[in-house]
């Protein structure tokens, strides 16, 4: 099975840079809203100080749609290694809340899945990972409302895809790339990734919703 030529358009356009200090550091997705979608460890915030104060302005280096701009994390969660970003404040940080709105709105938004799937049943899942290349693996549940699937890409994933959105056949997301797991000549590379449709609160799909 292959994802389709419209569907790898989709997510391409939708796949976002986060950026510490200029530099690719991970990856996210476009989703409702105006919300950008990551792992939480792509974040420099999670990564350098490990502080993060109710209140304070987070704003987080990104590249949209080739242009470089700065979003405000909205929510962070390190269990499950998910991160959301959005539209700086309008009022406090004008300026950059009208550059991530110009960038980001002309980007069609990704659909996450949220059906439960069959347990102990693998289905097609994709990665386009941050060489470029479109990666084919597979999908599988192992509980209901599972946090994470539990998945397998037989060419690995590389370092640097963190965050991207793994994808059904429908071009759907199921799940984020949380950590590498490059070949190693025993079996197939596993690892887990987070499910945004069960580990997200109801905080950030409220977010999702709203027009940008």
């Amino acid at each position: 099975m292959e994802l389709s030529a419209e569907a790898r358009s989709k997510v391409e356009q939708a796949t976002t840079k986060i950026l510490w200090d200029g530099v690719p550091a991970g990856r996210g997705f476009v989703v409702g809203g105006g919300i950008i979608l990551t792992a939480a460890h792509c974040l420099p915030e999670v990564n350098n100080t490990g502080g993060v104060v109710l209140g304070d302005y987070h704003v987080i280096e990104l590249e949209i749609g080739g242009k470089l701009t700065k979003g405000q994390m909205c929510y962070c969660e390190l269990f499950n290694d998910i991160a959301a970003i959005g539209p700086p404040d309008s009022q406090g940080l004008y300026e950059i809340h009208n550059a991530y709105v110009d960038a980001i709105e002309s980007i069609e938004p990704l659909e996450i899945d949220g059906n439960e799937r069959e347990l102990f049943t693998n289905e097609p899942a994709f990665v386009w990972s941050h060489e470029g290349d479109w990666l084919t693996g597979t999908t599988g549940q192992f509980r209901a409302k599972a946090p994470a699937f539990w998945h397998s890409f037989p060419d690995g994933i590389k370092g640097g895809t963190s965050g991207s959105p793994i994808v059904s056949i429908e071009g759907h997301v199921v799940g984020l790339v949380s950590n590498m797991s490059e070949p190693d000549g025993v079996g197939d590379p596993t690892g887990h990734s987070p499910r945004p449709s069960v580990v997200l609160p109801p905080y950030v799909f409220n977010l999702m919703a709203e027009e940008i």
